[in-house]
């Protein structure tokens, strides 16, 4: 039986988590990019994003738009993430079509203003970690 649609979602979140809290960790992104993914989970974590996580089948939708975004950046910039970038094309056209579900088009994603606010809540970075590592992101 193939996985539902949240199953989906689910499991790409906890991907592209997994990904980039190893990419924060790693050392080796530069200050931009660092903050930038720092802003990215915070975003996951933020109970009060666009749609709450407990919305069944779309509630971390707009979470795993954000992460899709970074990590792609990362992928662009040169950073190995573990991932192809093919294969992260593909999974970025593979929900490409669920946007239709966030009630009407979602704007693009800004890694600039992701990376604002991962340099305004830097000084909570361990907390944020520990808070993916704790919950159900991963």
């Amino acid at each position: 039986m193939s996985p539902t649609l949240e199953e989906n979602i689910q499991q790409m979140v906890a991907q592209y988590t997994g990904m980039l809290v190893k990419a924060l960790k790693s050392g080796e992104l530069g200050s931009e990019a660092h903050h930038a993914v720092l802003g990215a989970l915070h975003y996951l974590i933020d109970p009060s994003d666009l749609i709450p996580d407990d919305v069944p089948n779309i509630g971390l939708l707009d979470d795993l738009y954000v992460l899709l975004a970074v990590g792609g950046h990362l992928l662009d910039i040169g950073f190995n993430l573990g991932i192809s970038p093919a294969e992260h094309q593909s999974n970025e056209a593979g929900i490409e079509n669920k946007k239709g579900l966030l009630y009407g088009s979602v704007p693009d994603v800004s890694i600039q203003a992701l990376a604002l606010t991962g340099k305004r809540v830097q000084e909570k970075e361990a907390e944020i970690i520990r808070s993916i590592e704790s919950d159900s992101f991963l």
